[in-house]
């Protein structure tokens, strides 16, 4: 593995934790004080009535695409220590030994199927196509 490529790892792999740390800030951190309500007037009532926002869960995927190419590519993903999903491309020389790899890392992995392209580009090996099973 050439400096270059070693640095380019590194970058993504810092972007990602920087990316992962900005959004555990933006669910998990309260949001700013409350607004103070107005002064009451004699013409409101007395008793008031405090509705709070109903809290969403917000939840991010992170999912790793194209896997099956390369073990050494793949490598830096599995390492990362929060949840994440890889999707394997099939029938590539390491589709196999990329799930292997990420099931026992504790990863999720899903099947990364090509399908028929627009403009009909190639859409990589093992792909499905509109003519398919047809003779």
């Amino acid at each position: 593995m050439s400096k270059i490529e070693f640095r380019i790892k590194l970058l993504i792999l810092g972007l990602l934790f920087i990316t992962a740390f900005l959004i555990i800030i933006l669910i998990y951190l309260p949001p700013g004080a409350p607004q103070e309500s107005p002064p009451a007037s004699s013409t409101t009532p007395s008793y008031t009535r405090s509705i709070s926002p109903k809290k969403e869960s917000k939840i991010l995927y992170f999912i790793i695409d194209d896997a099956g190419q390369s073990i050494e590519k793949l490598m830096p993903f599995l390492d990362f220590p929060g949840e994440i999903t890889i999707a394997v491309l099939p029938g590539l020389q390491y589709s196999r030994k990329s799930a292997e790899l990420a099931l026992k890392k504790g990863k999720k992995v899903i099947l990364h199927q090509p399908m028929q392209a627009v403009n009909n580009q190639d859409p990589g090996p093992h792909a499905i196509k509109l003519d398919y099973g047809r003779k």
